[in-house]
């Protein structure tokens, strides 16, 4: 409802049916879509998308989010990019400015790996344990208490955050997610950006760019 219209760009893995099934997640898109309209999809190689050989760069989810936007006949939008739909949402928002109205960044980056001209990045040794953990122990709720560490000891909300990831993405789909985040850097199409922009990261008392534990 309302006339705003709300573009979702999840992170991570998701899947729409599966997600929906979360009462907290349930309750969050209900209240967002008390005053928009809110389009959330599945993202390439997710969910109830189809699975393609490898994984997306950010430029063909950007190009997807478009794709979607004129299926549903939505000229402008807001788009929120959380996790890894940040880098999706700033792709999309540098290369089609006239179909953005605002930008909401939550819990995300523009790069994902330390450099030279980036030491708030993650080291690639970082990368190789989340690889290793991911991939050793998929099908458990890996990951959970980075990205809900308020749920951390729920046991029902582990199981449901555990089945998600199952039927979210494949073994070999999160390998090739991961490899890609060695190479993702969108820092270029920042300056191109020129809507107003909301940018959010909760509260820690350390950074970590990479935590699964």
């Amino acid at each position: 409802r309302g006339d705003v219209d709300v573009v979702w760009f999840a992170g991570f893995v998701g899947h729409l049916e599966v997600s929906l099934e979360q009462p907290l997640v349930q309750r969050f898109f209900d209240r967002l879509g008390a005053f928009a309209r809110v389009i959330v999809y599945d993202k390439r190689g997710q969910g109830l998308s189809d699975r393609p050989d490898g994984a997306a760069t950010m430029e063909e989810h950007a190009e997807d989010a478009l794709a979607v936007m004129d299926a549903a006949g939505i000229e402008r939008a807001t788009l929120v990019g959380v996790s890894e739909g940040g880098p999706a949402a700033i792709v999309f928002a540098a290369a089609h400015p006239d179909h953005i109205a605002k930008l909401v960044l939550y819990g995300t980056y523009a790069r994902m790996l330390h450099d030279e001209d980036y030491p708030h990045g993650a080291s690639l040794a970082g990368l190789e344990r989340m690889r290793e953990r991911a991939l050793n122990d998929w099908g458990d709720p890996v990951a959970l208490h980075a990205f809900a560490p308020s749920m951390a000891n729920d046991p029902a909300f582990g199981a449901w955050w555990a089945r998600l990831l199952r039927l979210g993405v494949s073994r070999s789909g999160m390998r090739q997610l991961l490899n890609t985040w060695e190479e993702l850097d969108v820092r270029a199409a920042l300056p191109l950006i020129g809507v107003p922009t909301l940018v959010m990261a909760r509260s820690t008392d350390r950074i970590t760019p990479i935590a699964w534990s």
